[in-house]
């Protein structure tokens, strides 16, 4: 199914799972409380964040290469568990989409080379599910990051600092969260003479209850020219 959008409003499709053990359970399958009828996401004001740029501790494995241009930082990491958002203090979790230098092995040398980065960007981002009685059961807040322009050698457009990290949270008794976000793709959106940094991110979300699993994912696309795109 694809997303339904409506006066800014996503509707995000989703997959429900019957859980094995709801036999086990004193609750009924088509109880109305335990049944998610849709999942929303909103885009909200966003908090006051701060994101430095990477010093070369953060600069860690390469985690893809593509025309010429490398992806640095962690290809997966979870933003909620069990309820709880994960504290997001190591700088190494973000992503660099930097240029690939031919001849040189060490990533902290080509991003110590480059200048003209701009201020972060952000936008954060509500999701809502709410089961068949139109209750709001889970509720929680997002935000995308990235600082972007950098150039080598006055070329180029990159990214740098792209993460994202959880809010407030609220989950209704009965339920559990999660949500992770992976790396799924980088792009040049420019030409081989001047790079545009593209990055795409995965945003997955899963509910347990003791009747079903529900899960879900959205995608945004983010550039080295500042642009963040929902492509779902």
């Amino acid at each position: 199914a694809t997303s339904v959008f409506s006066h800014g409003v996503i509707h995000l499709p989703f997959t429900s799972v019957l859980n094995v053990d709801a036999d086990k359970t004193d609750i009924a399958i088509d109880d109305p409380m335990y049944i998610i009828q849709d999942i929303t996401v909103t885009e909200i004001e966003t908090p006051l964040v701060y994101s430095a740029l990477e010093d070369k501790r953060s600069l860690v494995d390469i985690i893809i290469e593509l025309d010429k241009l490398i992806a640095l930082g962690k290809k997966v990491w979870a933003i909620i568990e069990d309820n709880k958002p994960v504290m997001n203090v190591d700088f190494a979790r973000a992503i660099s989409v930097i240029p690939e230098i031919q001849g040189e092995s060490d990533p902290n040398a080509t991003f110590s080379m480059m200048d003209g980065w701009m201020l972060p960007k952000a936008k954060s981002y509500r999701v809502i599910y709410k089961n068949a009685l139109g209750m709001e059961v889970i509720t929680f807040d997002y935000t995308v990051t990235f600082q972007h322009g950098g150039k080598f050698n006055g070329v180029g457009n990159y990214l740098t600092g792209v993460n994202v990290f959880a809010g407030s949270i609220a989950v209704t008794w009965g339920f559990t969260f999660n949500a992770k976000t992976s790396l799924v793709t980088i792009t040049n959106n420019g030409s081989m003479q001047n790079p545009i940094a593209g990055a795409t991110l995965q945003v997955e979300y899963k509910s347990d209850s003791v009747i079903r699993t529900i899960a879900s994912t959205q995608l945004f696309h983010v550039t080295g020219l500042g642009e963040i795109v929902q492509l779902r």
